[in-house]
């Protein structure tokens, strides 16, 4: 069982439950799901016979990945959450959640860049505006839009966050400037090649 989690600029921390046992987990990724899954990995570990120390150690030394929650500072001293790999529903709500409460403990805004979120067929559009309401419960001070599925997003938190959209990736710009504890999390699906925001951003083109 993992307990409440607490999210980081670096990871996120739980207590762990296992077998009777109670241990603190560490997942170098700024993500509660992050902790649940390492949490089955443990267990798998267990029922192998393995000991949970180094199952833990193992855990909280291995690298992030590009695209998964990764957290990257930026020019300035903001956070950026690249979580570009992919995206669907709930793992956007995740992602969002995750951002939102680790800019809420670095006292900073939540600035949230998405991509549409393919092949969700007739589902879509109702899909796309649940981002939206949960962009807008979040709190966030800044919401860009890119590609035409994420526009039904846009159009629920509009008039509640400052908004821009894009067509794609590549047109897109942030025209927000950032403080020094702000977050900001960039996330898509893999078609939408949101990485290139992440690329511009980490140089330093935050605003024209």
């Amino acid at each position: 069982r993992v307990g409440p989690v607490e999210v980081f600029a670096d990871g996120a921390r739980a207590e762990l439950t296992a077998f009777g046992s109670r241990a603190s987990l560490f997942v170098p990724i700024p993500s509660a799901v992050a902790c649940v899954n390492a949490a089955g990995a443990v267990a798998v570990g267990l029922a192998l016979g393995c000991a949970l120390e180094p199952l833990l150690a193992g855990i909280a030394s291995t690298p992030g990945v590009d695209g998964r929650m990764r957290p990257i500072p930026l020019p300035g001293g903001a956070l950026l959450l690249d979580d570009t790999y992919n995206a669907n529903p709930k793992s956007v709500l995740a992602s969002l959640e995750a951002a939102a409460a680790l800019a809420h403990r670095r006292g900073g805004a939540l600035h949230v860049l998405l991509g549409d979120m393919k092949e969700l067929g007739a589902s879509s559009r109702e899909a796309h505006a649940e981002v939206g309401r949960a962009v807008v419960a979040h709190g966030a001070a800044f919401f860009l839009a890119v590609g035409a599925d994420m526009a039904a997003a846009a159009d629920v938190a509009e008039g509640h966050v400052r908004l821009a959209r894009a067509a794609d990736a590549r047109t897109a710009s942030h025209p927000e400037a950032l403080g020094a504890a702000d977050v900001v999390l960039v996330k898509g699906s893999r078609s939408m090649r949101m990485e290139s925001l992440v690329e511009r951003l980490r140089g330093g083109e935050v605003h024209p």
